[in-house]
C-alpha cells in the first residue's frame, strides 16, 4: 500500500483523502474484481459511506495510474481489481459469461508458460498481460435458474 500511496501522491493526488485511502485499502484486500455496486456495498458494511460519484472518480484515478485494472464485462458493465505485475504470485485471468455476467477468476501455469514462450520467440519483453475468455457458463448453457 505504501507504493500505491506514493504513486498517487506523485501524480498530484492526496492518497489520504477519505475516498482514495478507503478504496486503496479495500482493493489491497481483494483477490478479484469488484463492481461499483459491490464496492459501495462493501464500504457500507464497513460503516463507511462514500458517494457513488466519489467512488467513480477514485476508481478512474487509480485506473489511470495503472494501480487498478478494469475488467470489461460487456454492455457497459465493468469491474475493477488490483493491477498485477506479470511475475506476481496472485496474477490471474477471467472467464466471463456473456449471458449472466458471471466472472470466474482462474490461473493456469501452462498458459503462463505459453505466454512467456511466445514472448521469447517473438523477441518481445512482456511486462503484463490479461486473458479474458468470454462465453456461456454451465448454468446458462443448461438453462438452470434460481
Amino acid at each position: 500500500m505504501r507504493r500505491t500511496r506514493s504513486l498517487v501522491r506523485q501524480a498530484g493526488h492526496n492518497p489520504w483523502r477519505p475516498r482514495g485511502d478507503t478504496l486503496i485499502r479495500l482493493f489491497a484486500g481483494q483477490d478479484c474484481a469488484l463492481s461499483i455496486t459491490e464496492v459501495e456495498e462493501t464500504l457500507e458494511l464497513q460503516g463507511r459511506h462514500v458517494a457513488r460519484a466519489s467512488i467513480y472518480r477514485a476508481l478512474e484515478v487509480l485506473s489511470d495510474l495503472g494501480l487498478l485494472a478494469r475488467v470489461d464485462l460487456g454492455h457497459g458493465a465493468a469491474r475493477y481489481e488490483r493491477a498485477y505485475d506479470h511475475d506476481e504470485e496472485h496474477h490471474h485471468h477471467h472467464l466471463i459469461c456473456d449471458t449472466c455476467g458471471l466472472l470466474i477468476p482462474f490461473d493456469d501455469e501452462h498458459l503462463e508458460l505459453v505466454i512467456d514462450g511466445l514472448s521469447e520467440r517473438l523477441g518481445f519483453e512482456t511486462k503484463g498481460h490479461e486473458v479474458t475468455l468470454r462465453g456461456t457458463c454451465e448454468e446458462c448453457r443448461l438453462g438452470v435458474s434460481d
